[in-house]
Order: structure tokens, then C-alpha cells, then sequence
């Protein structure tokens, strides 16, 4: 038996040595899948368009900057707005704040559910450079000993996200910076309680804290401030929403669906590109394609810093110094340095020099006051080797200088519109026909807008139009019908054309010839010509108008000071002539009596005053014809009619045109006349050029002019501003009598997102905040046509895009994004079905692999989506090769063996793989049976025997693992009972008749028994 026992144990470890071999070489990773490192942006959702978003309150103090949309809920409270200023919307409590929390806390969630290679920080990471990636902190993090760098290392689109367990804050003075082309609209905080900022820190990305934000004095942000449950507190802060990284919020796609569209605003004129340009009706376009230092605030007027991060006067050195945001970028894309600055202002002849990051205005030559007149307004428009470029919101696209295209690297992020195209009407009727068939059906004609894109008067918005250029208008019988921008009767107007009317800077004055001497040149005289203008009657007959008693609006907020008003107006009151028929009329008493008191006396009794030396004398009243404007013509028939009843010398003269009643004025011809103007700014400004005051030469408004001109603080200037007007009233040499309201008009359902403030809505708030009007919600599902996919292998992702009613939306732009493998195309639109279909290809793996792919949607006018789905890649089966190696082959009943099994495939160990131990015979015993292979792939368990006889136990393994083939391996073991010990038997002997014969014959059978077998074993061999 020992021959056969050998020979079956060599048998069981060949075979064990056979499964042992490799199959062959494994297999490369893909060299073209994606780094797995490599975080994606985190969809901010409906939260995206906020630059401050809280769940209970925000509140400010002092003079923050949002430039943004605010929003809280679902709380409601929202102080210090103003003083505070939100280039944005405001949402209380309102369902856009409720669905921006929504977005929030997705958001959130996102973030603190990352786990992709995971980064561990701790404590305070100031003074260190972080390249892109996920960072882990369990507790607080805190940016204190030195500033943090966000290096991107070249690339855009890096992204930074930062899970913190606890708080986030930073000392005062702290910087994060951003490096090698990161940008602060990929860099994403996610702070598991609240977050505070220093004092005059900077900081940068979307901050998103469970509970609370708090700014300290000065701290400045570049990105978002959203808290999710309590309040976000602001104290005198510049919060900037970040530019994206491309053309929309999330993987270049604007979920809040409020980008894109093309605006077409009407002009009377081309603009002309020249920015050192005087003339006002190119100061709108220009708006919009330079940026400047300063911006007037959208409730306020006042100057605020904007490209400019402030400015600071020193009298002593005769300098302001001004602090330049960083960040500036041309229109083409590149960086706005101090050199084209220096470059752009010494172009407008102003002594300037680079400090650092800073500039120096030097004002040794005097009048620093033109600083807040001229440089925080001018336009930046030359590099540092005088080619012009374009920093604004906008520019023109070559070839077509009246298209203008967003500005996608503008450094507050680019505006919502696509363009906008300048339309060049030949006229007010023309302007106004193009904006009254904007809507025509089936399509527009040609040429219409959205927008006239200057002021009108109130009889532009009345006149009524036939259009016929345009098609024209038909009543419901089919007769051609007129229509107005504005008409009482509805069936001659259009419903979506809507008139706007905001206060303005526009004004009616009488001109006086104060230069020409004789009684004009008497200050009491002119007195008391002003006090017998009927103020009141002007404004009846104009309309949108106000009373006025200075040259600075009272609506004009921050600059109108009303101590300094000087009030020059006798009163309306209703008289009765001597036939009883009443008649409007001044207080004659006031005027009068001035007269009477400045010497101007009817000594002769022939109904007229002479001067107080007794010489006669007349005045020539001008005034444009009534076919040119009826309304001035009346106004100035009136006032004639009260001077000669006061016995006033009055003669009305009438011009066929404005250019003809200017040259009256110029050549002497009139001692007074009716006029108006347009200074087209909120910033009094105009008042240093403006020439009836230089021509009047009153010397306390010059001095004041002067002083004006020399103020090297924006308060000084502002005083002196007021005072001007106080010494012109003083003089009468000026006397303005109604301040005008701008009107304008739009079509109220094209574009959305005006802001209406002093001027009217043509202002760069406007532009910056224009949007297509909202459609509704994007419904969007994303489905695999398989959820397994083989290591290689592909399959296609659909997804399909609706709205609110199910209907398909085709057109819709569409963003891939993956963890795994890789889509084509990455990107697309929808078809006229709704759906989009790119295929998934899987990573090359050595095991299996869980994969998300994301799709991210979004269209014009709708609030878009983020969906993802989840794939599995599959490793190929690989076999799994089985050792089985027991450490004593031969045992005795009773003892132990060690049993190790080792799993391998392609020669290589396998750890974690599932073994199953069994055994052939009754009799054994396995411990343990089951288990796993360690990280060397080996597996090892004890066995041990009792058989009654001698028995070899074969041992069964077999080992499994997701990826693999399962494998199988067996092992031997003899087990000896022990022998038997004579000393325990007792011999008997029992003679049993006939045994010996029977014996005999077994034992001859026996023997041919076995020749037999050996004689057939011989012959088999």
C-alpha cells in the first residue's frame, strides 16, 4: 500500500502546482481615463445668481456692497439695505429665496458628501499653497498665520472643496489668494457650523455654513455668502458674486435660467467709438463697453467705488491715491495692469503715476475736484501702449460695432445677456414703430426693439402712428388704425409696450441776458422777474414734471442738500379778471413788490416801469414757436401776460426752431428766454461747463465753482455743488422752474430685471441685471440602457428634458460629467424630441468600479437641473489559482497539521478572497473552515483526524472574488489510527469441527486471487 499512497499525494500536488501557474500578463490601466483626483464643480442650483443668501436675517451695517441677488428665508427680515447698496435683486422670503435655500442645502450636501481622495487638514493652513483637490478637516480650520494660495497650476477650471466639521475663520487681515489661473468660482467651503471673517480680510468661493456667516468690519468677498439656517451679518463688506469659470453657472451651463437672449435697443445715432467723446447721446453705449473707477449708486447717486477699491486725498502732497481692484481683465482676456491705467488717464491729461498696486493722481496744478467729476468717470479704455480695448460689460464684435457681445471676462461677472444690438432709428417715430411691432405676428418685422434707448417727451409717447413701414395696424373691421406708446384708448395701443417715467437731471430755466447789462444786469431786478413766473402753471401744462427751485433735482438723494434751497416762488393762486371769469395767475404782491422795492417804478403813469434812474425801458421774451413745441409757446405767452399787467415792458418773440432762438440769445437780441437742459448725468458735475453760469459770472457761484473744482474730499465737493445753486438763486442769474421726469419705453415682456433709479432704467444696473423672462422648471431624467458595464465596455446614457406639462424641450444645452471613464460627446442639445444621447465609456479596471455620470441642463428662461445615475464597471473573470500546501502529510489520530492555502491569479497574490475548506472521510475535523485570504493572499486553517483505520483524507478548497473566476485547489493527508496494544486482548481458542478444511480452500482461493490480478496488472503495464 505505501507505493500507492505515494504515488496519489504526488498526483493531488501536481495538480495543486498546475492551478498555481499564470494564465498570463495582467492587463495596463486605460492611459486615457480621466485623473481620479480631479473634483467637479459643486451645482449650486437656484442659489447660484446670490451673493448673500441666509435662513433667518441678513443684516448690515455701514456701506456694504452686494453685487448680487440677497435674499433670506424662510425669515424675512432684511436691514441696512439701505445704506447698503445690492447690484442685484432682493428676495424676502419670497419662492425665488425658498428655492435658492432648496439649491443651498443640495448643495451643502453635495460637498460634505465627497469622498474622493480626501486630503487631511487641520488647524490653521495660513501661509500654505494648496493645489486643487478635496480638503478634509474634522474640526475648525482657520487661516491666520500667514495668507492661504489656491494654485491652479494653469488650469481654469481647477476646483478646491473644503469639508469642515466645525468653523471657519480668519484673522484680520488675511488673504486667500488665487494662483496659477484658479478662479474664486470653482473654490467651495462647505462649514459644518458658522464662518467669520476678520476685519479687512479677503477672501475668496462659495461659502456654505449650516448656520451662520459673520463679516467684520472692511472684510471684502469674492464669491458667496450662504447660510443655511441662521443669519449672514455685514458690516461696511464688498461681497462680489464670482465670475464662472465659462459662459454659465455650473459646467458652463446656467441653471437659473436667467442668461442669454439678444436685446435690441434703439438709438438716434450710431455711436461714436471714440471714449474721450463729449457728446451725451454716446455716454449710454459707453456705459456699457468701459468700465470706470467709480459707479453712482443705484438708490443714491452717490460715487462708489467699483473698479476702483477706494481712493485717498492728501491735501498736503496735493495727491489722491487710489486703491485698484484686482482682477481687471480687457474684454479679449487680459489682465488691466496699472500701466494702462497710467496710460488711459494721462490720455485724458491727468498727472498719474503706478505705486505698487495702486495709482497717484498728483494735483500740484490745482482743481483736484475734477477728480470726482472726471476720473472716477472716465472711461478705461487704452492699454499701456495706447491701443484701445474694451473693459465694460460689453464689447463691439469686429465687423459689427453695433453688436455688442457680453464681456465674459469681466471681473463681476459677465452680464445675462447674450448682446445686445444697437438699432439705428431715423426718428422718434421710427424708434417708436419698431418697439410698437415688436410683437407682430407671425414674426416681427425686421429692425423692431425691445427698447428705446433714449429720453422722450411726453408728446413722443402720445402722438399717434400708422407704422406702415412695418405693416401698420388694422382695427377689428379691417381699417387701417393708429397707434401710440401710451394711448387712453386701448385698441390704439399695444399691451406689452409700457411707458417708465423715474425723476431725471433734465430741467426747464429761463436764460437771462445777464451779460448784456442795462436792467438785466440788476440783480434786485432780476429778483423779482422770478417771483412773477407761475411755477405752477408750468407744471400743469407740462407734463412729468416737478417744481423746482434748484439746478440739482431734490430726487437727486445724495447730492440735492435741501438746506442749501433756496425757495423762489410767489405761489399759485386763482383770480377772477374784471369780466369774473377766473384765470390762473401768480401772486402778483411778491413780484411786485420786489420791483417796487429794486426802484422799478411807473413814475409817468404811462403803465410802464422805468429804471430807478427813470429811463425807460423793454425786454424781448423768446421763445420756440408753437408748431415747434406748443407747450413752451403757452407757458411763455402767460408769463408775458403777468409782466405786462405788472407793468412790465414785455415783448414775446418766436423762433422757428432752437437753433434759431440760441443764435437770438447769442447775438443780444433777447434779454430772456424759455429753455431747457439735459445735463445726462446724476453728478452735478455739469455745473463747472455749464455756460449760462460761466456766462452770468456772479462771483460768489464762481467762487463756489472754484472751491468745487479745488475739493479734495467727495463731502467738500458735494457742499460746494449745493452751494453753486444757493448763489445762483441768490443772483437769479439762472432761474430754473421744473425738473423733468425721464420717460422711456420697453416692452415689458421681452426682458426683465430693471432698475429704475434716478435717470431713468437706461443705466448700467439695468444691463448688468437684464434677463429673459422666466418660463417655468427644466424636468430632466437620465437613464443607462445598461447599469453594468464591462471593464471597456460602453453603453449609451439618455436624457430626456420636459417641462412643467410634460411637454418635450428641445434645445436645451446639456453638460456631461463623469467620476469614471469618460462621455462622448461631453456635451450637446437636445433634439425636437427632448432628448440628448451620449455614450458612457467605462475605465479599464482590475476590479469592479462604482461610476457616476452627471448630466447638467440648462435653457434661457428656464430653472435648469442636475441629475446624475450611478454605473458599475466589471473587471474581466480572471482565474483564481489555488495552493494548497498541508505542513505534515502523514499524521497519527489525534495530532494537528496546518493546512495553508494560498490564492493567487496571473501570479499575482489575492487578498480578500472567500475560502471554503472541506474534507472526504468521515471522521476529520477543519478549523476554520471558511474565512478570507490576508493581503498576502494566504489562508490558513488546522486539521485533525480519528479514523479507526488507516485512511487518507482529501482536503477541498475553493476561493471566490467579485472580478475573478472562482478557483479550486485539494491537498492530502494520511491519518494512522494508533496500533493495537496485545496487553489489552485475551487469546481463546475454540476448536470449531471442520474449520481447518474450510480454512485451507480460503487461503488456496486467496492466493489465484491475487496471481490473477498481478498477472493482469503485468499485462496492463
Amino acid at each position: 500500500m505505501k507505493p500507492v499512497t505515494a504515488a496519489l499525494g504526488l498526483a493531488f500536488l501536481m495538480v495543486a502546482v498546475l492551478f498555481a501557474i499564470p494564465a498570463g500578463p495582467a492587463r495596463a490601466a486605460d492611459p486615457n481615463g480621466p485623473n481620479a483626483c480631479g473634483q467637479a464643480g459643486v451645482p449650486l442650483g437656484a442659489a447660484a445668481g446670490f451673493g448673500v443668501l441666509a435662513g433667518s436675517t441678513v443684516t448690515s451695517t455701514g456701506m456694504t456692497t452686494v453685487t448680487g441677488d440677497l435674499g433670506v428665508s424662510p425669515g424675512t427680515a432684511v436691514t441696512g439695505f439701505p445704506p447698503g447698496i445690492v447690484v442685484g435683486a432682493i428676495h424676502a422670503g419670497d419662492p425665488a429665496a425658498a428655492a435658492a435655500i432648496a439649491s443651498l442645502t443640495t448643495a451643502y450636501n453635495d460637498a460634505a458628501g465627497r469622498t474622493l481622495c480626501p486630503i487631511t487638514v487641520a488647524g490653521n493652513i495660513g501661509g500654505q499653497t494648496l493645489a486643487p483637490g478635496l480638503y478634509k478637516s474634522t474640526s475648525s480650520l482657520a487661516v491666520s498665520s500667514g495668507d492661504l494660495t489656491l494654485d491652479g497650476g494653469g488650469d481654469g477650471n481647477a476646483v478646491w472643496i473644503f469639508q469642515i466639521a466645525s468653523t471657519l475663520t480668519t484673522t484680520s487681515g488675511r488673504q486667500v489668494i488665487l494662483a496659477g489661473g484658479a478662479r474664486a468660482s470653482n473654490v467651495y467651503w462647505q462649514v459644518g457650523s458658522s464662518a467669520t471673517i476678520g476685519t479687512t480680510s479677503v477672501f475668496v468661493g462659495t461659502m456654505m455654513a449650516d448656520q451662520s456667516i459673520t463679516f467684520t468690519t472692511g472684510a471684502t468677498l469674492e464669491g458667496r455668502a450662504l447660510a443655511r439656517i441662521a443669519a449672514v451679518t455685514l458690516d461696511g463688506n464688498e461681497v462680489t458674486k464670482p465670475a464662472p469659470a465659462t459662459d454659465g453657472g455650473v459646467g458652463g451651463v446656467d441653471l437659473s435660467g436667467e442668461r442669454g437672449g439678444n436685446f435690441r435697443m434703439a438709438v438716434l445715432s450710431a455711436p461714436s467709438w471714440n471714449p474721450a467723446s463729449t457728446n451725451p447721446t454716446d455716454a449710454p453705449v459707453h456705459n456699457l463697453v468701459w468700465d470706470t473707477l467709480a459707479r453712482p449708486d443705484p438708490v443714491t447717486s452717490e460715487p462708489k467705488p467699483w473698479a476702483a477699491l477706494g481712493w485717498t486725498p492728501d491735501s498736503a502732497a496735493k495727491t489722491i491715491t487710489v486703491s485698484i481692484r484686482s482682477g481687471l481683465r480687457w474684454s479679449a482676456g487680459g489682465a488691466i495692469t496699472n500701466a494702462d491705467l497710467v496710460r488711459t488717464f494721462t490720455q485724458y491729461g491727468f498727472t498719474v503715476t503706478a505705486s505698487g498696486s495702486n495709482l497717484v493722481f498728483n494735483f500740484t496744478a490745482g482743481e483736484p475736484g475734477r477728480f470726482y467729476s472726471e476720473v472716477l468717470y472716465d472711461w478705461i479704455a487704452w492699454d499701456s501702449v495706447g491701443t484701445l480695448g474694451y473693459s465694460g460689460m460689453f464689447a463691439p464684435t469686429p465687423g459689427n460695432t453695433n453688436l455688442l457681445a457680453t464681456n465674459t471676462h469681466y471681473w463681476a461677472g459677465p452680464p445675462k445677456l447674450d448682446s445686445v444690438t444697437l438699432v439705428v432709428a431715423s426718428s422718434v417715430d421710427d424708434a417708436a414703430c419698431r418697439l410698437l411691432k415688436n410683437r407682430a405676428l407671425p414674426t416681427p418685422p425686421a429692425g423692431t426693439v425691445d427698447f428705446i434707448g433714449f429720453g422722450l417727451l411726453p408728446n413722443d409717447l402720445t402722438d399717434e402712428r400708422a407704422c406702415t413701414a412695418y405693416g401698420g395696424f388694422l382695427d377689428g373691421l379691417g381699417n387701417p388704425l393708429n397707434k401710440s406708446l401710451v394711448n387712453a384708448n386701448a385698441s390704439r395701443a399695444e399691451p406689452s409696450v409700457s411707458a417708465v417715467h423715474n425723476p431725471g437731471p433734465r430741467f426747464m430755466y429761463y436764460w437771462l441776458n445777464v451779460a448784456g447789462g442795462g436792467a438785466m444786469g440788476d440783480v434786485n431786478f432780476r429778483r423779482g422777474l422770478y417771483l412773477l413766473v407761475n411755477k405752477q402753471l408750468a407744471v400743469q401744462i407740462e407734463p412729468s414734471s416737478k417744481v423746482t427751485h434748484s439746478l440739482i433735482s431734490r430726487d437727486d438723494q445724495f447730492w440735492f442738500m435741501p438746506t442749501w434751497e433756496v425757495i423762489r416762488d410767489a405761489g399759485f393762486t386763482t383770480i377772477r379778471d374784471p369780466l369774473g371769469t377766473p384765470r390762473q395767475d401768480t401772486n402778483p404782491f411778491l413780484g411786485a413788490q420786489a420791483l417796487d422795492m429794486a426802484g422799478y417804478l411807473d413814475r409817468d403813469g404811462d403803465g410802464w416801469r422805468q429804471t430807478p434812474t427813470g429811463a425807460a425801458f423793454s425786454i424781448n421774451v423768446g421763445v420756440v414757436g408753437f408748431s415747434v413745441d406748443p407747450r413752451k409757446t403757452t407757458i411763455v405767452g402767460a408769463y408775458i401776460d403777468v409782466l405786462r399787467r405788472q407793468g412790465v415792458n414785455a415783448n414775446l418773440i418766436t423762433y422757428n426752431s432752437w437753433t434759431d432762438l440760441r443764435a437770438a440769445e447769442a447775438s443780444g437780441a433777447l434779454q430772456v428766454a424759455l429753455e431747457t437742459y439735459d445735463p445726462g448725468t446724476s453728478n452735478p458735475r455739469w455745473m463747472e461747463t455749464f455756460q449760462p453760469i460761466i456766462d452770468a459770472n456772479d462771483p460768489s457761484t464762481v467762487t463756489h465753482l472754484g472751491l468745487g473744482k479745488n475739493s479734495y474730499t467727495l463731502a467738500e465737493r458735494r457742499l460746494h455743488y449745493n452751494h453753486v445753486p444757493y448763489y445762483n438763486s441768490l443772483c437769479a442769474c439762472v432761474p430754473p422752474v421744473v425738473h423733468y421726469e425721464t420717460l422711456e419705453a420697453f416692452d415689458r415682456y421681452s426682458f426683465s430685471g430693471w432698475v429704475e433709479r434716478f435717470g431713468g432704467i437706461n443705466n448700467v444696473w439695468s444691463f448688468g441685471g437684464l434677463r429673459l423672462p422666466a418660463v417655468g422648471t427644466l424636468f430632466v431624467s437620465i437613464t443607462p440602457f445598461t447599469r453594468s458595464v464591462t471593464s471597456g465596455g460602453s453603453t449609451t446614457i439618455q436624457i430626456v428634458v420636459s417641462d412643467a406639462s410634460g411637454a418635450a424641450v428641445p434645445g436645451a444645452s446639456v453638460v456631461m460629467t463623469q467620476t469614471a471613464g469618460y462621455v462622448t460627446p461631453s456635451s450637446g442639445v437636445t433634439d425636437a424630441s427632448g432628448r440628448f444621447q451620449p455614450t458612457w465609456t467605462a475605465p479599464t479596471v482590475t476590479q469592479d468600479m462604482d461610476a457616476t455620470v452627471t448630466a447638467i441642463v440648462g435653457k434661457a428662461g428656464y430653472v435648469g437641473a442636475v441629475v446624475s445615475t450611478g454605473l458599475t464597471t466589471h473587471a474581466p473573470f480572471r482565474p483564481l489559482d489555488i495552493l494548497v500546501v498541508v505542513q505534515t502529510p502523514t499524521l497519527g489520530a489525534g495530532n494537528t497539521t496546518t493546512v495553508t492555502v494560498t490564492v493567487t491569479s496571473l501570479g499575482a497574490f489575492v487578498p480578500d478572497a472567500d475560502v471554503s475548506l472541506s474534507i472526504s472521510l468521515p471522521g476529520g475535523q477543519l478549523n476554520p473552515s471558511t474565512g478570507r485570504t490576508g493581503s498576502n493572499g494566504v489562508f490558513t486553517a488546522t486539521f485533525t483526524a480519528n479514523p479507526s483505520v488507516r485512511s487518507i483524507y482529501r482536503i477541498d478548497v475553493t476561493a471566490s472574488k467579485p472580478g475573478y473566476a472562482p478557483g479550486a485547489g485539494a491537498g492530502s493527508v494520511i491519518v494512522t489510527p494508533a496500533p493495537n496494544d496485545p496487553d489489552k486482548f485475551t487469546r481463546v481458542t475454540t476448536i470449531i469441527p471442520g474449520f481447518e478444511t474450510i480454512a485451507v480452500l480460503g487461503a488456496i482461493g486467496a492466493a489465484v486471487v491475487i496471481l490473477r490480478v498481478r498477472s493482469r496488472t503485468r499485462r496492463e503495464g
